[in-house]
This record gives C-alpha cells, structure tokens and sequence, in this order.
C-alpha cells in the first residue's frame, strides 16, 4: 500500500459540526431555503478536507468553515445566489501559486486547492441530504452520500462525532471536556467523587 493510500485510508471520516446541526434545525423548523457547501476535492494544503460541510441561510446566519476564515465571505456572496436563483453552484480556490494569490486572489494561506459544491436545499426541494446526516447521527451511524458534480460521483463518508471518554475530574478535566465539546465531541466524564 502506498503512503498515501495509507494515510487516505487512516483519515477519519469527517462528522456534522454541532454549528451545521443547530442552524440545520432552525432553517427546516422555520421552513427556510439554505445553502450547503460541501468541499469535493482537495489538494495539498488545505484547511478541509473532501466531505468538510459549510451551512448558509437567510440574513448572513451561516454555520461551519472551510478555510481559516479566508474564503468564508466570497462563499457567503456565492451561497446568497445560490439561495436567490435555487441553482447550484461550484467553486474552485487555488492558492498552490503563493506569490500570484498574494496578489490578485484570497491569499488564504493554505497553498493548497479547494472545490467546494453549492447545494440549494429547503424552499420545496426538502433538506436532503442533511436530514439524514442529522438522523443518523443521532442513532450514531455512518453515513455514504452520493453527490454527482459535473457528470462525476462523489462518494461522502460521514461518521458520527468523536467521543472523549475523561477519566477522573481534576482540574484539568473541565477544560479538556469544553475543548472537545467546542469541537462538537460527545463527552463523558466519570469520576468516583459526587462532585
């Protein structure tokens, strides 16, 4: 096996952000279109990684992040239109080029490549696929989605979060627990002291 199907291979796959979750559940409980942003591809540096998911809705709210804040505002233009015309969109950022990005593109930093797919969902079309992400997250199961992007299918590998188990609660147990909740882990704390 090649060292980079050996690593492919190792990488977890990735798990719906608490952030998606929750603005996921306001959008489909108020009964309003959104934009899902989903990275497709990647290559060399990047901040995410194929699968990696960005949620926009009505009035700027938006949830997730596929860079470190750099492509964020151009996605959320992108993601307006997408929610505006109800047609997807795609989007590649290229930063492999250090000098030229610095100059006329996003300089985001990454020296990588990023394609990321605009999915309207809501307004009448339903909120797939996220409402099964969100139902088999909650059973703890994984997910395969199948998106076809330019005549090309992409298969999405979903798991559930990561869970921490912390073993004892001293002082540091409150900050690794928080760390990890921010991450949108689940975590387990046990102790054999009440408090």
């Amino acid at each position: 096996m090649s060292a980079t199907l050996g690593a492919a291979a190792a990488r977890r796959p990735p798990f719906l952000r608490r952030d998606v979750r929750a603005l996921f559940l306001a959008l489909q409980e108020q009964a309003e279109a959104g934009c899902l942003a989903v990275v497709t591809h990647a290559e060399g540096s990047t901040y995410s990684k194929p699968g990696a998911l960005m949620l926009f809705g009505p009035g700027g709210r938006q949830a997730g992040l596929l860079s470190g804040g750099c492509l964020e505002g151009d996605l959320a233009e992108r993601a307006a239109n997408v929610m505006a015309t109800g047609m997807a969109a795609s989007v590649t950022y290229d930063a492999r080029d250090v000098e030229q990005d610095a100059l006329f593109g996003l300089a985001f930093g990454c020296e990588g490549l990023l394609r990321i797919h605009l999915l309207p969902i809501g307004g009448g079309r339903g909120y797939a696929p996220l409402d099964r992400l969100v139902d088999d997250e909650a059973a703890g199961n994984r997910t395969t989605w199948s998106l076809v992007v330019d005549g090309r299918e992409l298969l999405l590998r979903y798991a559930p979060p990561p869970r921490l188990l912390v073993l004892g609660a001293g002082a540091e147990a409150p900050a690794v627990a928080a760390g990890a909740l921010a991450l949108g882990w689940h975590v387990t704390v046990l102790d054999h002291r009440p408090a």
